[in-house]
Parts: structure tokens; sequence; C-alpha cells
């Protein structure tokens, strides 16, 4: 048994003890609280590896780009919570490198937003196998991708065309959104 699931074992089984949580949810219970220990531990250790390597701050735009479209675009999941905190450090790294690519020229980064654009369009959003998704279900999340990409895209061009901050920082949440319209494509070759 691995560290995420001791954990939320002893949280929930102290809830139960208080009445807090029945038995007829605790499967359920049981697996948001391993979804929670594991992204507070994966978000801890990529701040402290980002403070250490000096790019926290360059870590934040792009994971967080990536989290808010994952949220409702879905995409590849990694089979434990160590190899997903290992693709999402290197996530970070590679948005890093190709936000400082793409910074220096508006024509690069009108390419990748119609990329992303184009990708959610037609695979937004993408089953798990622990989230099926209704047809209902599947109609909502397309529509609160599309919104979720449509603001941080506008967004994206606002802080560039006015130049209101450091270029490479519109280009990091722009290459947060295209690495989260890429997983989706990594999901469909599962």
């Amino acid at each position: 048994m691995n560290l995420t699931k001791k954990i939320s074992i002893t949280i929930l089984n102290e809830l139960m003890l208080s009445k807090t949580v029945d038995e007829k949810n605790y499967k359920k219970t049981l697996y948001g609280f391993e979804i929670i220990v594991s992204v507070f531990f994966q978000t801890l250790g990529l701040v402290i590896l980002g403070i250490f390597i000096g790019i926290l701050d360059k870590m934040i735009p792009v994971a967080m780009s990536f989290a808010l479209l994952r949220l409702f675009a879905g995409g590849y999941h990694a089979d434990s919570s160590c190899k997903c905190f290992i693709l999402t450090f290197i996530m970070c790294i590679f948005g890093i490198k190709m936000a400082e690519f793409i910074s220096a020229s508006l024509f690069s980064m009108i390419i990748v937003a119609t990329v992303s654009l184009i990708l959610i369009i037609i695979l937004a959003p993408v089953d798990t196998p622990y989230k099926r998704m209704t047809k209902k279900g599947r109609i909502t999340n397309k529509k609160r991708s599309l919104v979720v990409l449509i603001i941080l895209l506008s967004v994206v061009f606002i802080l560039h065309v006015f130049s209101l901050i450091d270029m490479v920082y519109p280009a990091l949440i722009l290459s947060g959104l295209f690495l989260e319209s890429i997983s989706l494509l990594i999901k469909i070759t599962q």
C-alpha cells in the first residue's frame, strides 16, 4: 500500500469514528481523499523543486493553466502518484523551455493557441477510467473547457499586445494550455 493510500485511510477512519462519514460512502470518500492527498504532496514537491532550481515563478503559470483546463478537458493520467509527479515536473520544464522559444514571436504564439483550440474543440473532454461522463456531462465539460481556454487565451494575448509584463509569462500560460491539449492525444493512444 502506498503512502497516499495509508494517509487517506487514516484520515477517513478518523472521520468514520466521529461519524462524519458513513460506511456506504467509504469507497468514494477514500478515492476523494487519495486525490486530495496526492495533489497536496505533488504540489508541495513541485514547489520545493521549483524553489531549489530557481524556476518556481515560471512553473506556476505553466502548471496553473494546465490544471485549470485539465479540470474540464481531462487527458492522460499516469497510473501512479510517483509517475504523475515526474511527468508533471517534466511537463513544467518543457513548458518553460517552450515559452522561452515562442515568446519572441506573436506568430508562434498564435500557431500554438490555434493548435490548442483545435485539439480542445475536437477531443475534449476525455474520460478516465475513474471519471466516466454522461452525454450531458460531456457537453457541459466541453463548454467549460472552451470557456477556460478562451478566457486564458484572451489573458495571454491582452498581456502580450499591451506588453503589460515580461513576454515570457503570457507564453508560459499558453504553453500550459498547449501541453494540456496535447495530453488529450496521449489518452487516445492508450
